[in-house]
């Protein structure tokens, strides 16, 4: 992922993401990663609000929310966008978040 966009994702207010986002749209599927790692619903509201999806690069943002235990991202998630559940059930019980894998098990 892209350092720079990476640090303010975690660190910086909506706004700030939204405006570095402006001034750099080729950053949003990282974006949209770095917030499922850092559990950021806000942004993952906005970016599925502005795009009607979910873009990502790389990892599929349900799978690393629920590797970091983010349960409110993965419940959005799951509630609200079509991304594949995949290996996000076997992310959670790996990393040890027993009840984001039921949930994903009982939602599946």
């Amino acid at each position: 992922m892209s350092t720079r966009i990476v640090r303010v994702v975690e660190t910086a207010a909506l706004e700030d993401i939204i405006k570095e986002l402006v001034a750099d749209p080729t950053q949003y599927g990282r974006a949209c990663e770095a917030a499922a790692v850092f559990g950021r619903l806000d942004f993952i509201k906005y970016a599925h609000f502005r795009t009607g999806s979910l873009p990502y690069e790389d990892f599929n943002p349900l799978e690393l929310a629920a590797a970091e235990g983010h349960y409110e991202v993965v419940k959005y998630l799951v509630e609200h966008t079509v991304i594949p559940f995949n290996r996000s059930v076997w992310y959670a019980e790996c990393a040890g978040h027993s009840a984001i894998a039921e949930y994903l098990r009982f939602m599946d």
